[in-house]
């Protein structure tokens, strides 16, 4: 997924659909300025996906949005906020044991 999205709303759309198809036990939402970085750090495989958002603020949004919402196609979701900077305009979930 490669699209920008500008608003909040577009963004937690994208991802949603991705994230209640995804295999895992849980799934873990974060933040970041580069998502295949994250990817091969994290270890994710697959069941990955992410979405570009038009600034770091809604990214951050949009994390806190998915992690207050803590459930997900009857998975968990788990992460933490707080990282990434200022430059971390990506928002990315995988599944995770």
């Amino acid at each position: 997924m490669s699209n920008l999205h500008t608003t909040k709303e577009t963004a937690i759309s994208a991802l949603s659909s991705s994230m209640a198809s995804m295999s895992g036990p849980k799934i873990y939402v974060g933040v970041t300025n580069d998502p295949e970085r994250r990817r091969s750090e994290h270890g994710a495989g697959h069941d990955f996906t992410h979405a570009q958002c038009q600034t770091a603020a809604i990214a951050r949004e949009v994390e806190a949005y998915f992690l207050a919402k803590a459930v997900i196609g009857g998975k968990p979701i788990v992460g933490g906020d707080g990282g990434g900077d200022h430059t971390s305009v990506y928002v990315y979930a995988f599944s995770c044991r």
